[in-house]
Order: structure tokens, then C-alpha cells, then sequence
């Protein structure tokens, strides 16, 4: 019920909840912050324009044929431990790899999760040999937390345990160890920030305990501890819409927590600057607390979407075990993009900080900053990465024989891949450090999948200064039986060029990079009418499956094929809502559509009059299980708004045989709301199935964690079945 708008937003820039985020995620555990610094050598940081990673010091630890991102990195004494999400087995899995040499050699990988669908946000905890793990997994009923451990140095792996339920794709997991003790933390998106401790190695968990209330959004938690002491701090908008830091404690192993109390610079929110992506780590031998979190302005733009124009990576320490915290300071100090810090303490406080910075360079580079005063200043900052592709997501850790661990993403094979980089390393080690290769899933069958996009091109031609014109002439003329002036604008000629007009440009783009080997492409509204595109000689469908987008306006042809896609077992993904509102009808001779029925108004090609808002509104929720939720001008809140998309056009849903997925828990602003759900589903018809994303998802371009979650999708419903086990 809107015009299609295209927006193209920064490469760095994706939205997340709250205000703005990048994909990513943290290593908060007190085992990786042992010993001390060790200068960069900067003539090892470059690596050449041949596509490989092979340079003394920095090794490729993923070397796949699929794409790996979030890593996380712990060392406990000369061991080193990484983990990260990839997809090359047929679905997003968690990987795990070790070396106990310090990070001269590295043992066979290990798939640690191996569910169909999506494992998102890994983290890391160790403690002597035991490994803990903790990640979300999507789709499901709105997420769940799993955690898994490995008692035996991380040799093998026990199978996973589902912690926590209705995460709502906002569950950031984060695991921290002091001894015995496992202390687990993470965001409900019903509940708040809930806690789960274990006293016995992670065998079990105490009651879930609500440590920060539902009230606003509670999101990205983090945790540290130091002996019986617990830290935890996280992010809440309730009462200022920038978002403000929070931090508690516990003195007593987890067992009580002190009352919130906020952090960060109160300017922030007074100059329109928000704040997200904490990042928290203590030492184990003094009283100090050290937290790291970035910052921007922002501009809103007319979709909803935010973009940041300034981000800087600011530090702040406490020297009283947490019981205050002294000045901010701007680590980064520098114009543009900061973003992704971390921060490890050596045993001798030792404090080291890196980020991403995509401002100046052609690409994100890694940045290091160290200070040797025990965090009460910081030396230069040093380009760790300075080569070609792009490098983000950088996790730091030390080790007791001086060396500084540090794992980032980069592209500069042409596919994503984990790099390890290593200061300080002793001259016995040899290098490049042998990787073996994930056991990638046989991807052949790949190339035999077919995914179509479906552009909306009926719906372009109604907006073309046509049908809408004609309401609005209309409703201001008044209430008629019947109109018969202006009703040559409910005739309009499709257009040649959709190009312009298309709104899932980049969620084309990005399945191609998803699934390089698989043909994808774009077809139009008139093939799906003509059917001659999407069914074979003897009514098979040619496609695995076909996306829609805002195909608000279809012919009944159109309707009834996409019907039988579904029924002869295709897959159809609508990505928004407002789908199938109004019928029109095709003259494949002159290439033009008329209006026919719905959108409150009904046309004979002569006269026109007031009839139903939807065209086929049983008939759809029969067979799609949902229905548009009118009306665009409402006032919708989403109470789980992972993706921080607004009110636009969502459908809700009508069917008690759709199977959320992901609930966003929608509500009206104001008294007495209607009571609907808005959700992610899955609906089965006939031998196929209908995936909704219920909201208007390209109000959601560049945004990496709706990409994720999209992706989880296609892993479960549109791969699943056809990965070779």
C-alpha cells in the first residue's frame, strides 16, 4: 500500500536491536587475560594481491569452501582454543579448532553443533581442560540457547543441551568460568536478562534467574567473572532511545546480584549519539574492571532504517572491583567508522583493545591499542591487518609465553576465512601453520537448485501514477454506489525497466554469495501468470523455490500457480507483507493490467464501486495461513524487534496450522489493541510449504542479522533435505 523506495546503505552498516549494529560478538571470559605484550612486527602484517593468506605469521585456520564468520578465541596457558559459525556442511554449524603449542600447530576441526538451520553468536569459556560452549539456533520456536562442553580438552564434545527458549533471535549467549562454577547469561525476549549458573563443571544448571527486567529492550549482555565475583552489564532504551549501558554484580558466586545501576556518558544521549556493543573483562589478581563500547551519530532515513555518520570506540575502568568507574576515553578518536571492539588483561594488567575502523582505508582494517599503565592510558595505535579484502570481527587473547593472539574474518581469497595473527612468537615456531580443511558436505547438488526472485511488476504498474491516483479522486469525491469518472487510471502499462523499481537487489546478491553454485534469478510477474517459466511440460515445477516480494496486485492465474507451486511441493518465500491484496487482469498483447477487485473497490471495466479490502482473504489464509494487517497509518510496536525494523505492512496470522518461527510480539500503541500475532512462519500446503517473514522486509537492506536469519531459513526448509548426509 506504499511506493516501493530504494535504499542503498553503508557497506559497514547493517541494522541490529536497539539502534544500529554489525554482526557481531564477544569473548568475555577471564581465562584468556594471562601475560603480557609483545611489539608488532610490522613488516609481517602484509600480504599480497595473490588471493592467499600465507604470510610467516598469520594463517588461515578455516580454509573451506564455504563461509565462516564470529569467531571467538580463548588461550589457557600455551593452549589456544577458536571457535566460529561456517556453512560448509549444508548448514550453519559451530566449528571448533585447538592447538596446545601455543598456535604453532593446529588439531583437525571439529563441527560442534551439526543442526540443520543456523547456529548464530558463539561463545567461548575454559577452565583447566574443560571447554564450555554456549550459542543460539534459529529457526525454531523463537530461538533457543544451547550449550555443550567438552571435559576431556576439547578432544571430543558432549551432545548439546537446549538452556532457554524465546530468545526471539535476540538471545546473545555469553559463558564465562571460575573454577567449578559455569555462569551462563543471555537476553529472553519476553523476559529480559536471565542467568543460569552450574556448581558442578556445567553438568547442571540452578533455576534461570531474571537479573535484568523486560522493561524497553534488554540486549547484547555480557559477562566476566574473577573468582566469586560475577559482572555482568548489558544495554536498555527504556528510558532514554539512544540506549544505555547497565552493570551489576554479584560478590557471592551468582547467588544474589547487586541493583542495576548505569554506565556510560550521559552527553551521549543529550548530543543524539547512541551507544551499543559493550564489551566487559577483569584481572584475575587486583580489583579492576575494564569495559570497551562503541558509539555514533546517527540521521534517520524516510523507511525507518538508521545509518551511523560517526562511530568512535570509547574505554572506561574500574579500579574498586566494580564498585565505580572513572573517566571515558575515546580510544579511537577518529573520523568514521570504529566499531567491534574487544579487550584481554594480562596477568601483569596489561590491557590490549582492538576494533574494526572502515573510515579512510579502501577496506575495514584491524586496529590495536595497548596500554602498559594498567588501562590508565594507551599507546598509538597500530593496523594489524593493512592488506587487500575486507577485515572485520577481530577477537584478542594472550597467552603466558608472551604472545598476542589475534582472529578476524577476511575475504581476501574471495571467500570468507578465520585468520589467526600472532606478535611476539617464539623463533622455534615455523610457519605458515598447517590448516586442515573442514570436512566439507559434497555441494554438488547445489548446482542443481533453482531459486527464482519474482518481481512484483503488476504491483509496479499499479503505482505508476495510476490506481492509487484514482482513490484518492475518488474517496475525497465521496461515497457513490457508483463511479464511472477517472477510471482510465485503474489501467496502467507495466513496466519495460524494473530495475529501478526493485527492492531485493541486495537479498539477491546476497544468496548469490550465499550459494554460488545454485542458479538464481530474477523472473517477472508475467511468467508466473503464463506459468510457462515456473511449470514444465507436464505441470512440474522448474524451481526449488520462489520469493516474492510486494506482490500486492496479481491476476487470478497468477495466484492459482503460485497455489500449485506450493502444492506440487515448491517452496514460496514471501518476504513481505501485503501480498495478494487485489486482483488485476493481463492483456499479454498490449502488456498492460486493469484493476478488477479488492483494495475496497471492485471494477467492471466500466464502472467502479466499493467492495471487499482483500480479494481472496479465506481462500488465503486456507492455503498461506496469514492475512494483511491493515492499515500502514496504525501505530504497530514490536515488542521482539531483533532486525529494529518499523511499522510498515506486515501480515498477521489466520491459520492455526502456521508453525512460528520467530514472534515479534506486536502491539498496538494505544488503549485497547487489537489482538493479532505478527511472526516469521512456516505453513505446509499440499507437498510444499509457504515461508512468510510477516513484515515488510525490504525496509530491512544491508541489515547482516536479518541476512542470517534469512539464511537459517533456506539451511532448514530450502536445503535440508537435499544435503548429502
Amino acid at each position: 500500500m506504499k511506493m516501493p523506495l530504494l535504499l542503498t546503505l553503508r557497506k559497514f552498516l547493517v541494522c541490529a536491536p536497539i539502534i544500529i549494529g554489525i554482526q557481531i560478538s564477544i569473548i568475555t571470559t577471564v581465562s584468556l587475560l594471562q601475560s603480557t605484550y609483545a611489539e608488532e612486527d610490522s613488516t609481517s602484517s602484509q600480504i599480497g594481491k595473490n588471493s592467499s593468506i600465507s604470510q610467516n605469521n598469520i594463517v588461515n585456520l578455516s580454509k573451506n569452501g564455504g563461509h565462516s564468520e564470529g569467531p571467538k578465541l580463548v588461550i589457557v596457558g600455551n593452549n589456544v582454543y577458536v571457535i566460529w559459525v561456517d556453512d560448509s556442511s549444508g548448514s550453519r554449524d559451530l566449528y571448533f579448532r585447538k592447538s596446545t603449542t601455543d598456535g604453532c600447530n593446529f588439531d583437525p576441526t571439529i563441527d560442534v553443533s551439526n543442526q540443520r538451520g543456523a547456529s548464530i553468536d558463539p561463545q567461548i569459556a575454559v577452565s583447566g581442560n574443560k571447554i564450555y560452549l554456549v550459542w543460539e539456533h534459529t529457526p525454531g520456536s523463537n530461538g533457543a540457547v544451547f550449550f555443550t562442553r567438552s571435559t576431556n580438552g576439547g578432544d571430543t564434545f558432549e551432545s548439546s543441551k537446549n538452556i532457554g527458549n524465546n530468545t526471539g533471535m535476540n538471545g546473545f549467549p555469553q559463558v564465562a568460568v571460575s573454577g567449578s562454577n559455569v555462569y551462563l547469561v543471555w537476553h529472553d525476549a519476553s523476559k529480559g536478562i536471565l542467568f543460569a549458573r552450574s556448581t558442578d563443571n556445567g553438568t547442571s544448571f540452578t533455576n534461570i534467574t531474571n537479573i535484568g527486567n523486560n522493561t524497553g529492550f534488554n540486549g547484547y549482555p555480557q559477562i566476566a567473572v574473577s573468582g566469586d565475583n560475577v559482572y555482568v552489564l548489558w544495554i536498555n532504551n527504556a528510558d532514554k532511545k539512544y540506549g544505555q549501558i547497565f552493570f551489576t554484580r554479584s560478590t557471592n558466586g551468582g547467588v544474589s546480584f547487586e541493583k542495576p545501576s548505569e554506565l556510560g556518558r550521559k552527553t551521549d544521549h543529550e548530543n543524539g549519539r547512541v551507544v551499543f556493543s559493550p564489551r566487559l573483562s577483569v584481572d584475575l589478581h587486583g580489583n579492576n574492571v575494564y569495559m570497551v563500547w562503541h558509539s555514533g551519530r546517527i540521521v534517520h532515513q524516510h523507511t525507518g532504517n538508521i545509518e551511523a555518520l560517526i562511530s568512535d570506540v570509547f574505554y572506561k575502568r574500574s579500579t574498586n572491583n566494580g564498585t565505580s568507574f572513572g573517566k571515558t576515553i575515546n580510544l579511537s578518536n577518529y573520523s568514521g567508522l570504529s566499531t567491534n571492539p574487544q579487550i584481554a588483561v594480562s596477568k601483569n594488567n596489561t590491557v590490549y583493545v582492538v576494533w574494526t575502523n572502515t573510515a579512510q582505508q579502501k577496506y575495514g582494517v584491524i586496529s590495536f591499542a595497548r596500554s602498559t599503565d594498567n588501562g590508565a592510558s594507551f599507546d598509538r595505535t597500530i593496523n594489524l591487518s593493512n592488506y587487500s579484502g575486507l577485515s572485520t570481527n577481530p577477537q584478542i587473547a594472550v597467552s603466558k609465553n608472551n604472545t598476542v593472539h589475534v582472529v578476524w574474518v577476511n575475504n581476501a581469497t574471495g571467500n570468507e576465512e578465520i585468520v589467526l595473527k600472532t606478535t611476539g612468537i617464539s623463533n622455534n615456531c615455523s610457519y605458515p601453520i598447517s590448516a586442515n580443511t573442514i570436512k566439507t558436505a559434497d555441494r554438488s547438488f547445489l548446482k542443481q537448485l533453482k531459486i527464482g526472485f519474482v518481481d512484483p511488476t503488476f504491483t509496479f504498474a499499479a503505482y505508476d501514477s495510476s490506481f492509487y491516483l484514482f482513490y484518492e479522486i475518488s474517496n475525497l469525491a465521496g461515497n457513490f454506489p457508483n463511479v464511472t469518472h477517472y477510471t482510465d487510471l485503474l489501467s496502467s502499462k507495466v513496466p519495460q525497466d524494473t530495475r529501478s523499481l526493485r527492492e531485493t537487489d541486495d537479498i539477491m546478491l546476497h544468496l548469490k554469495w550465499l550459494l554460488p553454485e545454485s542458479h538464481i534469478e530474477f523472473i517477472s510477474d508475467q511468467d508466473v501468470h503464463n506459468g510457462s517459466r515456473i511449470f514444465g511440460d507436464r505441470g512440474q515445477n522448474l524451481y526449488n523455490a520462489l520469493i516474492l516480494s510486494h506482490q500486492e496486485y496479481v491476476t487470478q492465474r497468477e495466484y492459482d500457480n503460485l497455489k500449485k507451486f506450493v502444492s506440487n511441493g515448491g517452496i514460496l518465500i514471501l518476504l513481505d507483507g501485503n501480498v495478494f491484496y487485489a486482483e488485476v487482469k493481463y492483456d499479454e498483447i498490449t502488456d498492460t493490467i486493469t484493476f478488477v477487485k479488492g483494495h475496497d473497490w471492485a471494477f467492471d471495466g466500466n464502472s467502479a464501486w466499493r467492495s471487499v479490502p482483500e480479494r481472496w482473504q479465506n481462500e488465503t489464509s486456507q492455503w498461506m495461513g496469514s492475512n494483511y494487517l491493515c492499515c500502514y497509518g496504525d501505530d504497530i510496536i514490536f515488542r521482539n524487534n531483533p532486525f529494529n525494523i518499523k511499522h510498515d505492512e506486515e501480515q498477521y496470522i489466520t491459520n492455526s496450522r502456521a508453525k512460528i518461527l520467530l514472534d515479534y510480539n506486536a502491539t498496538e500503541n494505544k488503549p485497547n489493541p487489537r489482538n493479532f500475532v505478527i511472526a516469521t512462519y512456516a505453513m505446509e500446503y499440499g507437498n510444499g510449504k509457504v515461508l512468510t517473514l510477516g513484515l515488510y522486509t525490504d525496509d530491512l537492506k544491508g541489515n547482516h542479522r536479518f541476512w542470517s536469519f534469512f539464511d537459517s531459513l533456506l539451511f532448514e526448509y530450502v536445503l535440508g533435505d537435499r544435503v548429502p548426509k
